[in-house]
């Protein structure tokens, strides 16, 4: 199910809506503001091209190649929607890691990475009783697809990916 944005009638999706009405509902929009514009006797910018061209296509999630001694319990992944790459899951290791450790066992490949490298800052996940502790874990992304996490948590640093995301070209 989609709903309409209040003061510009767009469509957005609901959290928890099927990914498979993302094209859908962005290519509405896109006519949507190519009407609008038109109408104004503004000359739109091809949004149909920028379709065509892949900026609002959706990979669906692929499952991210954990390198050995990281571990998850919730399908950690990544996608691409248009040229911005998203993240999901929450991935943890039995290692000490205070140091940059790689999480992947292949880099994310080509198309998926960033134009330079990248750092996430992210609260690590862990303490007693699940309850979140105040350390933080770097999060590094390498144009060469390589992803690499160290911690100020010294026991089974782990950390949530779905606040990750970036532009690729």
């Amino acid at each position: 199910m989609t709903a309409l944005t209040p003061i510009y009638g767009l469509e957005y999706l609901v959290q928890g809506e099927p990914a498979r009405n993302t094209r859908q509902a962005l290519e509405n929009n896109a006519k949507t503001i190519e009407a609008a514009l038109l109408a104004r006797g503004v000359p739109p910018a091809d949004l149909l091209d920028l379709i065509a061209a892949g900026w609002f296509t959706d990979t669906g999630w692929v499952n991210l190649p954990l390198a050995a001694g990281w571990n998850s319990s919730s399908s950690p992944g990544y996608r691409k929607i248009g040229k911005t790459v998203w993240f999901r899951g929450e991935v943890w290791t039995t290692a000490t890691s205070t140091t940059d450790t790689n999480l992947l066992s292949t880099p994310l490949p080509a198309g998926f990475r960033p134009a330079t490298r990248t750092r996430f800052l992210i609260g690590s996940t862990g303490g007693s009783s699940g309850v979140q502790d105040q350390n933080v874990m770097s999060l590094n992304i390498g144009t060469d697809g390589v992803m690499s996490g160290a911690s100020s948590r010294t026991s089974s640093p782990g950390f949530m990916l779905g606040s990750i995301n970036y532009p690729v070209t």
